[in-house]
């Protein structure tokens, strides 16, 4: 069964944005850990501070921090397409605590649907699918095309790097990609204080090399048409 858009299409519709990311501890619509919807426009994620109680023999006090808000955006990043959805530590955590987990993405791209999922553990399963519903892809989880992942990277390459006047950098020694892209929209929180060029930091360990000053400003430059 065909999935339907939630809208009807229109000339201004992003060439892609983030609908909703939803958390699974096994491929199965009733293992839903949790899912948040997003809208287009600012959508802010902040962690709710929760009181001590001193009545509680073993009392946790979030006051905004280490509540997850980098974990989601790792989680979006991979669905995108990087490699890693954490350090190797919070991998290996996530993995030991969910080893059949997942994450599941509805992604709208050029107004098409595609619903992404992403395993934690070995075999890691990627899958985008626009024709199927969620539901479909758990039942048949088996069945399902696993090698769909790929075309739908391929297709985001061509909505955004394939309508710039070059890929490749001044001097021809790199070709820009999508991830290049993707870093410099969802920059690492470890380089927020850094300079406008630097989106990646080693300490994230991201797997995605930063590119260097001058690469850097020339795909700003594609980008904002300058």
């Amino acid at each position: 069964m065909k999935i339907e858009l939630p809208f009807e299409k229109v000339a201004n519709s992003p060439v892609f944005w983030l609908k909703k990311i939803s958390l699974f501890s096994k491929p199965s619509l009733d293992a839903e850990i949790r899912s948040i919807t997003f809208h287009r426009g600012l959508n802010i994620i902040w962690g709710k501070s929760v009181e001590e109680n001193p009545e509680e023999l073993h009392p946790v006090l979030l006051t905004g921090h280490s509540v997850g808000k980098t974990t989601l955006c790792r989680m979006i990043r991979y669905c995108f397409g990087e490699d890693h959805f954490g350090t190797p530590a919070v991998e290996s955590l996530i993995r030991n605590k969910f080893p059949e987990g997942l994450v599941a993405a509805e992604i709208l791209l050029n107004t098409e649907l595609y619903l992404v999922l992403r395993t934690f553990s070995p075999p890691n399963i990627s899958i985008a699918e626009k024709e199927h519903t969620l539901g479909y892809l758990f039942d048949n989880w088996k069945k399902v095309n696993k090698r769909s992942f790929k075309p739908f990277i391929e297709e985001m390459e061509k909505s955004t790097i394939i309508h710039w006047p070059s890929r490749k950098t001044p001097d021809g020694k790199k070709n820009l990609e999508c991830n290049h892209l993707l870093a410099w929209l969802t920059r690492d929180q470890e380089t927020r204080f850094q300079s406008l060029w630097e989106w990646r930091s080693t300490r994230s360990e991201s797997g995605v090399a930063q590119l260097n000053k001058p690469y850097a400003e020339y795909l700003l430059r594609l980008v904002l048409e300058l």
